[in-house]
Order: structure tokens, then sequence, then C-alpha cells
């Protein structure tokens, strides 16, 4: 199921880059604000950028907020179902003469907090690379 390029442009269109947050509360306040205590393993960055939501109940659209090697943050467009198993969309930017990339990531939804949702990797070991190549692009394409 694909979703459509123009319903996918205007979401991206509506979406603000970066977000605007209060920048005087430090991130273990924000995750405490949507979801509870911080139980997280591996620090996450902060990474704006848009995905797609492969769910039980179809596509949905998204906005990352931060990634690590065990998961990530974001906020969607419609409430996700805690404990639900979905596709994470992400595209790896253009840098250089390499073209932009899409790539994909299985996870779970652990919280929610009205639209704000943090889940983890189901498969860690596969993500990290995945995750980490997304990091060096986005670092390259922020230098380039």
């Amino acid at each position: 199921m694909s979703i459509h390029r123009t319903s996918w442009a205007k979401a991206v269109a509506v979406m603000t880059y970066p977000p605007i947050l209060d920048e005087s509360t430090d991130r273990d306040e924000t995750h405490d604000l949507y979801g509870g205590s911080d139980k997280r393993r591996r620090a996450r960055l902060p990474l704006h950028r848009p995905v797609q939501l492969t769910t039980s109940r179809g596509m949905v659209i998204a906005e990352l907020m931060d990634i690590g090697e065990d998961g990530l943050r974001l906020r969607s467009s419609r409430p996700l179902d805690v404990d639900d198993e979905l596709t994470v969309h992400v595209t790896l930017p253009a840098v250089g003469s390499a073209p932009p990339r899409r790539c994909s990531l299985d996870a779970k939804v652990v919280w929610r907090a009205g639209l704000v949702a943090g889940m983890f990797f189901t498969d860690s070991e596969r993500a990290r690379p995945r995750v980490q190549a997304l990091l060096q692009r986005e670092t390259a394409y922020r230098r380039a």
C-alpha cells in the first residue's frame, strides 16, 4: 500500500521544521511530559524529518522527533495504539552524488500521549546499522 504523492506533499508542507519546542525544557523533562519515566538504555538525538508509518490500520503520516539505536519518538497525524507493531519509513537525504534512499525500521509503540508516541525497535540488531546510516547521511546533508 502506498500513500498518494499529493497527500504526502500536502502533509509535509503543513509540518513545522524544526517544530517549535520550548528550549528551556530539557529532553528528559520533555519525555516525562509525553510518557512517564525515561527507561532508555541509549541516548537519542533530535532529528526532525517527515516519516510514513505502516500500521495495522493502514498508513499514517508522522514527524520524527528524535531517534537512537534502540528507538524513536514521533508526532503522528492520528493517535497510535500502545503495543501496536508498525514499520517506520524514513527517507535518507541525498548527499553529494548519493541519491535519497528509503529506510524501513520495525518498531513497537511503548507509550503514547496524544499524538506523540515513543517506540523501541523490535529488531535492534537490524535497526542499528540503518539508524547509524540515517544519522551519518543527516550529518553530511547538514554540512553540505
